[in-house]
């Protein structure tokens, strides 16, 4: 991710079962939207398919044009 100027800004679990199973958020962050397509793109994550269908039921991608900050 970091090859694509990508981060993690936060993680956080908002539930959690007795089996392992539960529900994680991952708050990403790239500068632009052509630097998150080619991070999409890129073959290294392509290749972990499996994996990823396996640990992840779902995803939701939102993209912001506008932060705020409440302070």
């Amino acid at each position: 991710m970091s090859d694509y100027q990508g981060k993690i800004t936060s993680a956080f679990e908002t539930s959690r079962n007795d089996d392992g199973s539960g529900e994680e958020i991952h708050i990403v962050e790239f500068q632009t939207e052509n630097d998150f397509t080619n991070y999409r793109n890129d073959l290294r994550l392509r290749n972990l398919v499996g994996l990823r269908e396996k640990a992840i039921s779902s995803n939701e991608i939102k993209i912001c044009s506008n932060e705020k900050s409440y302070t």
